[in-house]
């Protein structure tokens, strides 16, 4: 089992607020949003965030990245929050790089291990991997549940990018009375 509590020493943009999400986080959702729906679709979406610039490297409030999300599904669907998050892992800097060249179990052992690289709170496990399943706990990490079906796209989207056939499913969850949300990925 693996298990990493995320902390960042980086400046935040809002101290009162005590979880952050890194902006490169958030640019490449609103490079999604221009690929789907124009820029008439980021000046929207950009109009509804407080901060004026979002620099990748820092870290900003997450109520900014829940905002985007909860823009992206009120006004397109609940479906592109998973395609969203299947586009950020073809489309997240460095990650869209290595992930061609990784298997998608390396890239899914990794995972609980890296999130303090996109957020400054929660963690992560890595509970069962046996040779067609891998389960995976969050806890803390999903805000809304609208970031629990991005984390699901982010997945399927590992899978997808590394050839690997199989199914992702969310089958428990902390917006549902749940301890963390759980994902279990199927291999075939």
């Amino acid at each position: 089992m693996t298990t990493l509590v995320a902390s960042s020493s980086t400046p935040h943009d809002d101290p009162s607020s005590s979880k952050h999400v890194r902006g490169d986080l958030i640019n490449t959702w609103l490079k999604y949003i221009k690929k789907e729906w124009g820029q008439d679709g980021v000046n929207e979406a950009r109009g509804l965030i407080t901060q004026p610039d979002i620099h990748n490297k820092n870290f900003y409030s997450m109520s900014e990245y829940e905002t985007l999300l909860g823009w992206v599904r009120n006004n397109h669907g609940e479906k592109h929050l998973r395609k969203g998050g299947r586009f950020v892992i073809k489309n997240f800097g460095l990650l869209s790089w290595i992930v061609r060249f990784a298997s998608f179990r390396m890239i899914v052992e990794k995972m609980p291990t890296r999130i303090k690289e996109f957020y400054d709170f929660g963690k992560g496990e890595l509970i069962s991997k046996g040779d067609k399943t891998i389960i995976i706990h969050l806890y803390d990490i999903c805000t809304t549940p609208d970031v629990c079906l991005v984390h699901q796209g982010l997945l399927e989207g590992a899978l997808k990018a590394t050839n690997t056939k199989g199914k992702v499913e969310h089958t428990d969850c902390i917006h549902k009375d749940g301890d963390y949300c759980e994902f279990v990925i199927t291999m075939e």
